[in-house]
């Protein structure tokens, strides 16, 4: 597959939802539709589409690797042993804008590796990253989720994975994974029509309540459906890199003393837009009311105990609603059981 043209190799593509919003059960009668226009006119304006890919927003994560060093409040650099190597500090560093990761097979010291993990956890968004692998055969250089959590997590995993001695003339693979702890785990190797490290390209992945999907520069190389697999992704993870060697799957390691270098130039997380299914309430008696906060940052129906605090979204089944001093009721001539949408305004009602 090739990149598409119109999208420069070097640009950060533009932030976006990975999910559209649940559409909003129908108004049942004018006055209802009064309140939530006003309503929406108070919540706050969404400002996804005109943010810079550099402002993260809640729950959301970037690093463009600008400066000379690793921001150490979003990264642990491992200095620990994993994989056979030693992974170290030396060997993980910003370099140029980018993040640089190093795997040499020393002649004195064995597998010396490098590996960097984020310090928050992350669930359902999607994650890309611009990417360049090592052009060294005998080397992993990856990018993927997990629940490590001390040994003691569900170590579900989702993965990608450059063997770089697959890369050719105008040719290689990418191995994709999923994995968890006491569940069969699932892999594939994507023929590629291109050499992933004659350049960066955009990789990523989606991960959702329904599915994975994993993507370069926005076209799709796979998707895994968790009715269809064994393991389902549910749990919180950080995101991790890392580059490693070994003799059989990896065929290495590379030649002795040769530096083999992974570069990260940014990467993103924009969480998911998942908007729970609500479930319709029972008919509220008629002492139960209710009241709108106007608070712009406060969205919220409060309902007197009976239907506890809803979302705005889910106003259609207050029994009642308070905006200012117009109260939105039951009209007291209709037959609630088959005009649930008879409603009436009153004002200056008793506190």
């Amino acid at each position: 597959m090739h990149r598409d043209p119109s999208f420069p190799s070097h640009a950060v593509p533009p932030a976006g939802t990975a999910y559209p919003r649940p559409p909003r059960q129908p108004l049942r009668s004018p006055f209802l539709a009064l309140l939530t226009a006003v309503v929406l006119s108070l919540a706050p304006m969404d400002l996804d589409a005109q943010r810079g890919p550099a402002e993260p927003q809640d729950g959301s994560f970037f690093d463009d690797f600008e400066g000379d060093q690793i921001d150490s409040s979003k990264w642990q650099v491992a200095t620990w042993t994993e994989h056979g190597g030693q992974t170290g500090r030396d060997r993980t560093y910003v370099e140029d804008g980018k993040l640089h990761l190093v795997f040499i097979n020393d002649s004195e010291e064995g597998y010396l590796s490098a590996a960097i993990q984020t310090w928050d956890t992350f669930l359902y968004g999607r994650w890309e990253a611009r990417l360049k692998p090592s052009d060294v055969p005998g080397v992993l250089n990856s990018m993927y989720t997990i629940d490590w959590d001390g040994g003691d997590g569900t170590r579900q995993e989702v993965d990608i994975e450059f063997l770089t001695y697959t890369f050719g003339d105008d040719s290689g693979e990418v191995h994709l994974a999923v994995h968890a702890a006491n569940l069969d785990s699932w892999d594939s190797n994507i023929v590629l029509d291109f050499n992933p490290s004659d350049d960066f390209h955009v990789w990523g992945f989606d991960i959702t309540p329904e599915y994975i999907q994993w993507f370069v520069d926005e076209q799709v190389l796979y998707t895994y459906y968790y009715d269809e697999k064994p393991v389902t992704v549910d749990t919180p993870y950080q995101l991790k890199f890392n580059v490693w060697s070994q003799h059989n799957w990896i065929q290495g390691p590379p030649e002795a003393d040769v530096e083999t270098v992974y570069q990260i130039d940014w990467i993103r997380f924009t969480p998911a837009q998942v908007t729970p299914t609500p479930t319709p309430t029972p008919t509220p008696e008629p002492s139960s009311y209710g009241y709108l906060h106007t608070d712009p940052d406060t969205p919220i129906i409060e309902t007197g105990g009976f239907l506890g605090t809803l979302q705005v979204e889910f106003a259609p089944w207050v029994y009642s609603y308070r905006l200012g001093n117009w109260w939105f009721i039951p009209d007291p001539n209709s037959d609630l059981s088959t005009e649930p949408g008879a409603w009436i305004y009153i004002t200056n009602p008793e506190e």
